[in-house]
């Protein structure tokens, strides 16, 4: 049995309080939503029923201009990382590489990512680089 979950379900852990100075205040991103759906698989077959399913929120869903930011609709192609890829190793700022790709697509709305994404890429390509042992 599987049970999916909205990403808004429980509440925010107080088991360890904030420490002055030491994180940023971030939006609390949890407000206990208990809208979900159980699932079970039948046999040994494919065919998947709904046990249970509860359809109401208790927030505001995301708006149809804000789907693109949600992490499910968000990633890098293969061109896209390759192209990003040269455009670091040329030193390329991430800021620009991002304008130019977006003009590229036909506008931001149309790249499948943020430049936070692009950013954290090309972070985890040089931390990979820094990992190779060279001789």
């Amino acid at each position: 049995m599987r049970r999916l979950l909205c990403s808004k379900e429980g509440t925010v852990d107080l088991l360890y309080p904030l420490k002055l100075g030491k994180r940023r205040n971030n939006a609390i991103s949890r407000c206990g939503c208990f809208a979900s759906i159980k699932i079970k698989r039948e046999g040994m077959f494919e065919v998947w029923i709904v046990k249970h399913i509860i359809l109401q929120h208790n927030h505001l869903l995301t708006t149809p201009s804000k789907v693109r930011f949600l992490p499910i609709n968000r990633s890098i192609t293969s061109t896209s990382r390759l192209l990003f890829q040269s455009l670091s190793e040329v030193n390329v700022p991430v800021s620009q590489q991002t304008t130019y790709f977006s003009s590229q697509v036909g506008g931001i709305e149309h790249m499948g990512c943020t430049q936070l994404d692009i950013s954290k890429m090309c972070r985890d390509d040089r931390v990979d680089l820094k990992n190779y042992d060279v001789d």
